[in-house]
């Protein structure tokens, strides 16, 4: 930091100062919980969101393990426990023996993980294409075993196990073998080492899904998917009561809508359900040897179950809820702030929307996964109206996927959400949505594309810019993908900049063969991004129907992170790829000034830079990690006139903004943080009440006001009677007034951001 701070002295020209601003969390609660684990008395659990591991005592919600990508959790003792983190292709182990307060690394594997035992237990279970890994001790040591499946033809595998007999797992493997569709049901008894085949079908192509009866171990439940233009495969449940030798079909499941279940949990011989595409929890219970299912929760997507004590948990996409009579849930997610805003170098996502009116939309954007067990969804749209002080929790129960939330810059109540959603015809066909639309201030979102077939699923959109004068007029980055090979996330390409003028309904080529990074503006409209892998600024003048690279004089090797139009200016971060420099420059188009505002030079620890606006200072984010890439911090600089102030917060921001009068800062794993005192200025003091920031005085110029504030203000004179007669904004300290006012007695109001004062002067003739 030191260093850094000389490098930045030579750099800068003006003033440099260094901060330590009190940041404190905001909210909102929530967050995607992907897995759950509670202790074996129940006395506490743990929740896995996509990014951190989460600890809840009875009362209040502490991250125990963050930086992390999210994965199982086991419970494999009172006070074990053990974390399997999956990245793409790797693996990393770790294991908690104080009841997840502190975690070892135990272990890694360069494979990705096709599949997972789902029963908390001393026994955990992996699959890969290639091996089954197996350990007794609950993660501390793992033997390597042959799986029973071909290898190298992306298997996917669900696993379980009866608690009392955990070295007798059950598999259920499926594959595409030559073009047949299959599904294989194995068991072993001795931990993995060996499997025997039980059944085949192509009917259960396609499970999400498997459960077995702690009962009755020849009671086994698997939830087939929708598995697109496959005549063989039914989606819902099917029940093995001879330990997997046959299934039976459940039409009362597909009639209840259950079509793609998460988890399944039997418990008194009944079977709980996770459903994500008809989201909710569902109660199978059998009578007379016929199955029904009853909804007792329709209002959340379902990841995972799990239970101890008597008490079922489940995680779902805003929290955790659980049950101890298992039909009634309760909502425990206050103060799991685990609401995840990550940035991709600005490629796609747009996690937040404009902050207008104190208004902010947020959604839960910690990454797409896809995993062996179906796609996981996040559907909940955070919104606060009063600066960050209260969050409503709004759910678009039709919304599987969000991938972007925004509003007009000069509006809160348009809203478009980006990403997949669904819904059933009138005929009675699943289609897919790609855009929702809200008029009235995020209370009610509808599709305003026609929809999709599931077949058709070739990419997504994210709404970026709205008109400000025309809602009815978007631009959408367009990201295409493999739909065959889902997991291979890298594989999406990001494919040009869509322009629609019916809201979202028909989209044309605006840009169609560029990498949109970065967007901002009204009227006129600024975009970063890659024209044949060579970095530019398109400029357009007329709301995206044409653009022009040869406004702005940046040339050479400068890739914009971030771009801000503000007062006829545009302030960009500027990563010189030749020489790794980071430049934050404004453009300004009425003079045609480029003017460099200071300068980041090159170092092995800058890894990005993003830029805010706020009370006329420029904010830049720069985040940094250690060379090992297990330890993130941040930087703030605030710029204003001539002073450079540098704070470091103690937590890892990936995007910054002002937010009433507070700096925020977004993350990937906790929420959002703000800070009052970074936006009141360099002082880094909060002004209080004081009647010496404004004196009034009399020169030979005329009446003058000297205002001893470092960011605009505005200023009202009133006469005797009230009447306003004089206002304005200014940033200049003193505002010299000739011949405006007529003698006799006045008020006058200076406001600046939350700072408010007012006094009295009189004029004699």
């Amino acid at each position: 930091m030191v260093n850094l701070l000389l490098s930045l002295v030579i750099a800068f020209s003006g003033q440099v100062k260094t901060a330590d601003w009190q940041w404190n969390s905001i909210g909102p609660d929530g967050g995607t919980v992907l897995y759950v684990a509670p202790n074996s008395d129940g006395s506490s659990l743990l929740a896995v969101t996509p990014s951190s591991v989460w600890k809840y005592d009875g009362t209040s919600w502490n991250i125990v393990l963050d930086h992390v990508s999210g994965g199982p959790i086991y419970n494999t003792g009172q006070d074990s426990f053990c974390f399997i983190s999956t990245y793409y292709d790797s693996t990393i182990v770790y294991v908690s023996t104080d009841g997840g307060n502190t975690w070892t690394r135990k272990h890694s594997f360069i494979f990705g993980i096709s599949g997972y035992s789902n029963v908390n237990g001393r026994y955990i279970y992996l699959a890969t294409d290639n091996y089954i890994f197996v350990s007794s001790d609950g993660g501390n040591t793992w033997t390597t075993y042959t799986p029973p499946y071909p290898v190298y033809i992306g298997a996917d595998v669900l696993i379980t196990y009866s608690p009392s007999h955990p070295a007798a797992p059950y598999l259920l493997a499926y594959y595409d073998s030559s073009g047949y569709r299959i599904a294989r049901f194995y068991k072993s008894t001795n931990g993995g080492a060996s499997w025997n085949e039980i059944s085949y079908s192509p009917s259960l192509f396609g499970a999400t899904s498997l459960a077995i009866d702690p009962d009755d171990t020849n009671r086994l439940a698997v939830d087939v998917g929708i598995v697109g233009g496959d005549k063989q495969t039914y989606p819902g449940i099917y029940i093995s009561n001879d330990g997997g030798q046959s299934w039976s079909f459940l039409l009362t499941s597909l009639a209840s809508g259950i079509i793609m279940a998460s988890d399944m949990i039997f418990h008194n011989g009944n079977l709980y359900v996770a459903s994500q595409i008809t989201s909710g929890i569902y109660k199978g219970y059998e009578v007379s040897g016929v199955w029904f299912f009853s909804k007792i929760d329709s209002l959340k997507i379902l990841n995972d179950l799990a239970s101890a004590g008597g008490t079922l948990y489940c995680g779902y996409s805003g929290g955790v809820l659980e049950s101890s009579n298992w039909q009634s849930f309760n909502d425990i997610t206050n103060g799991l702030k685990a609401v995840g805003v990550p940035f991709e170098d600005g490629q796609f996502g747009t996690s937040h929307s404009h902050v207008v009116n104190n208004t902010l939309y947020l959604i839960d954007n910690s990454g797409f996964y896809v995993e062996h067990n179906g796609p996981i969804f996040s559907n909940v749209v955070y919104i606060t109206r009063d600066g960050g002080n209260t969050w409503e929790k709004k759910f678009v129960t039709d919304l599987l996927v969000p991938i972007g939330v925004q509003t007009p810059i000069n509006s809160d109540s348009i809203v478009y959400l980006s990403g997949i959603g669904y819904e059933f015809d009138s005929t009675g066909n699943f289609r897919l949505h790609y855009i929702y639309r809200s008029n009235d201030a995020g209370q009610l979102f509808i599709p305003t594309d026609p929809g999709i077939s599931l077949d058709s699923l070739t990419g997504i959109y994210d709404v970026e810019w709205i008109s400000p004068s025309d809602p009815n007029r978007i631009l959408a980055k367009f990201a295409s993908f493999d739909k065959k090979n889902l997991k291979v996330l890298s594989s999406k390409i990001v494919n040009g900049l869509l322009l629609s003028t019916d809201g979202g309904q028909n989209f044309s080529a605006i840009l169609p063969n560029i990498i949109p990074l970065r967007m901002t503006g009204g009227d006129t409209i600024a975009l970063s991004c890659f024209e044949n892998w060579s970095p530019v600024i398109e400029i357009s003048f007329d709301g995206g129907i044409s653009w022009s690279t040869s406004v702005i004089p940046i040339t050479g090797t400068y890739y914009a992170t971030d771009l801000l139009l503000h007062a006829n200016k545009l302030y960009c971060s500027c990563n010189d790829l030749s020489s790794n420099n980071i430049y934050v420059s404004y453009y300004d188009f009425s003079s045609g000034i480029l003017d460099t505002i200071f300068v980041v030079p090159a170092g092995p620890n800058v890894v990005d830079m993003r830029l805010a606006y706020g009370n006329h200072k420029v904010f830049t984010d720069v985040v940094v990690s250690d060379s090992t890439g297990q330890n993130y911090s941040s930087i703030i600089y605030s710029v204003y006139h001539d002073t450079l102030t540098v704070d470091t917060p103690n937590m890892f921001f990936t995007a910054i903004d002002t937010l009433g009068s507070q700096i925020i800062g977004f993350t990937k794993s906790n929420s959002v943080y703000g800070s009052s005192e970074g936006y009141v200025g360099v002082n880094e003091n909060p002004r209080g009440p004081t009647t010496s920031i404004v004196h009034v005085a009399y020169t030979a110029k005329g009446l003058e006001f000297s205002v001893k504030l470092q960011e605009e203000y505005s200023l009202s004179i009133f006469d005797i009677t009230g009447r306003k007669i004089f206002g304005g904004k200014f940033e200049t300290h003193t505002l010299t007034l000739n011949g405006v006012l007529k003698p006799g007695v006045y008020f006058y109001k200076v406001e600046s951001g939350n700072y408010k004062t007012s006094g009295k002067f009189v004029i004699f003739r």
